[in-house]
């Protein structure tokens, strides 16, 4: 049964049967199935298991049926093994054990498993126990693991990152669409992936086509396919399949761009900038205050406003200008988009040297 698309149904949801006293640590969620790293360290899967994604040692589907969940057999990690991280991907699941070994099991039709073959493990009787680590290359481990569609990729000790299986599109960082890990000696022989001159990762994500990976100075940077803007570069191209182009990888954009309005208030025929005007922004809609801003010494202004149009209403406190809005008779619209700061200079009429009186 579907839960959660009822009312009422959530406050209701019980927790999954762990097994008696056991807690849970982590969880990952793939395409059908879900994995959990418990408190004793052992891994429970649980849900469909064509390709042997649980590994139980075979494709039974498991907690669709009662009981089913408290009879469930942690996953064969090797003797005496446990694991510190897990993730389940589309059809393969992968975990980090407490020696920073990696084993991965499920479908294999792209060498997401890292055992420089094309064989689905952990479907069959006694391959769990007979699964061997990823190599990682000599003397590496790994601190994380992120398992995608076709594809794998482990934050390696060194803060390198390696990815292996499917490379169409570029998801793997290699530079190339080649698929890598489903031949012998593969794995052996991976390179890192390019994250740029002198930089490191400190975590790694593989998606369903794409990996984005965050580097050691706060930066991101995403590679594969490109469909839907997925990597940030304002492109639908797909990256990272073309040689040189990790090397070139620019960062994705994340700097917070304000929106608002900026400019210069200057006195209308002499154009001298006006210092300590006051400048309100009101809502073309209502004419309702939105913000404020004074004017520098030098006459500059800005002020941070949500998208939308505005008039700006001018005031100079010491009198030697008449107040009103910008462009008077009639007001200037001021159009404000998303992250930009439209440029707007009023001017101001000045009335020195006029006289006003009444001769009789």
């Amino acid at each position: 049964a579907n839960l959660g698309d009822e009312t009422g149904e959530m406050a209701a949801l019980a927790p999954v049967g762990l097994g008696a006293g056991r807690t849970a640590t982590a969880i990952s969620a793939g395409s059908d199935h879900t994995c959990a790293v418990l408190d004793d360290g052992t891994v429970k899967c649980w849900g469909s298991n064509a390709s042997g994604q649980l590994g139980q040692g075979s494709t039974a589907t498991l907690g669709d049926q009662p009981g089913e969940m408290a009879a469930l057999a942690p996953v064969g990690l090797g003797a005496g093994r446990t694991a510190t991280a897990i993730s389940a991907g589309s059809d393969h699941t992968c975990a980090v054990l407490d020696d920073g070994t990696v084993k991965c099991w499920g479908s294999n039709a792209s060498g997401q498993l890292g055992q420089g073959s094309t064989a689905t493990l952990g479907d069959q009787p006694g391959e769990m126990a007979a699964l061997a680590p990823v190599d990682l290359g000599a003397g590496r481990t790994a601190v994380t693991i992120s398992a995608g569609q076709l594809h794998t990729c482990a934050l390696l000790d060194d803060a390198t990152v390696k990815c292996w299986g499917s490379g169409a599109n570029g998801r793997l960082g290699q530079d190339s669409s080649a698929t890598l890990g489903d031949e012998p000696g593969e794995m052996a022989a991976l390179a890192p992936v390019n994250l740029g001159a002198g930089r490191l990762g400190t975590a790694v994500d593989a998606g369903f086509t794409h990996t984005c990976a965050v580097l050691d100075d706060a930066s991101v940077k995403c590679w594969g396919t490109g469909d839907n803007g997925r990597l940030g570069q304002d492109s639908t191209a797909s990256l990272g399949d073309e040689p040189g182009e990790m090397a070139a990888l620019p960062p994705v954009d994340l700097a917070l761009r304000p929106s608002g309005v900026a400019g210069t208030i200057t006195e209308v025929g002499s154009g001298a900038p006006l210092g300590g005007v006051w400048v309100a922004a009101l809502r073309t809609s209502d004419f309702s205050i939105a913000t404020g801003a004074v004017a520098d010494g030098s006459g500059a202004f800005a002020a941070d406003l949500v998208p939308g149009t505005y008039f700006l209403y001018l005031i100079d406190p010491v009198g030697a200008h008449p107040a009103g809005f910008f462009g008077s008779p009639t007001p200037v619209t001021v159009t404000v988009l998303e992250g930009v700061v439209t440029a707007a200079d009023p001017s101001m009429v000045s009335l020195r040297g006029s006289v006003t009186a009444t001769v009789t």
